[in-house]
């Protein structure tokens, strides 16, 4: 396999540990092909997702994830969600290209320990409970996980809200984590707005079926209570929820 050879033959391993070592300034100002930062975290995402031997220990992920770069790393992790668990069909795909989807679950967990706020934030298009490649309730501890670190950020959060009904009929106690994280830290306090500000129907719904949840009913009055008096009443349709 041609592709396989270019990340385990030693001399071409030197030129992507060179280009690892280079910043935005070191790059020709001329137009490329695609971004260069976004390129090489495409190239070694791919190998991550498809080379069993490209794994924790190999000395292109340690020097990817050790030299600083945020536009490289969330980039890697996007991409990861958009080539593997946010496709169509996505659980057939994985399936037929013979994908270690508990090496993807095991990156997650490595990235919860070793990134940062800003780099998690690339994690909105794992967020998928369509497809059916992640356990719901193994995701929704994850989300839970990402968004605390995150103070309720994530690009692309299409996945989130699609995914909040069947977090709350599955995972009752992290949804409403979820929902407090996302709705009061980032939608509620956060400036300048990052997130579009609708509350989708699957708010409403999600929140309709934490209300009926002993577990949970009282932490939805609790939260619902504390988001009215942001935004100039744009939460207030959530207090149909109460009635």
């Amino acid at each position: 396999n041609l592709y396989k050879y270019l990340f385990f033959n030693h001399d071409i391993q030197k030129l992507y540990e060179r280009g690892l070592a280079l910043t935005n300034a070191d790059y020709p100002k001329q137009k490329h092909f695609k971004e260069p930062d976004k390129g090489i975290a495409i190239h070694l995402a791919l190998a991550f997702i498809h080379f069993p031997e490209f794994g924790f220990e190999h000395d292109l992920f340690k020097k990817f994830w050790n030299t600083k770069n945020l536009k490289r790393h969330k980039e890697f992790i996007s991409f990861i969600g958009q080539h593997s668990i946010s496709r169509e069909a996505a659980a057939e795909w994985i399936k037929s290209n013979k994908v270690d989807i508990e090496k993807l679950k095991k990156f997650w967990d490595w990235a919860l320990e070793h990134c940062d706020a800003d780099e998690l934030t690339g994690f909105g298009f794992w967020i998928n409970t369509e497809y059916g490649v992640l356990d719901t309730k193994w995701l929704a501890q994850r989300v839970r996980k990402t968004l605390e670190k995150t103070k309720g950020y994530v690009e692309w959060e299409y996945g989130l809200m699609q995914s909040l009904v069947t977090f709350a009929k599955k995972a009752p106690e992290e949804t409403l984590a979820i929902l407090c994280a996302h709705l009061l830290e980032e939608v509620a306090k956060h400036e300048p707005i990052r997130t579009w500000l609708h509350l989708y129907n699957e708010v409403f719904d999600a929140f309709k079926e934490l209300y009926k949840n002993k577990s949970t009913k009282d932490g939805v009055r609790t939260l619902i209570n504390d988001l009215l008096p942001y935004r100039n009443g744009f939460f207030w349709g959530l207090k149909s929820v109460l009635e």
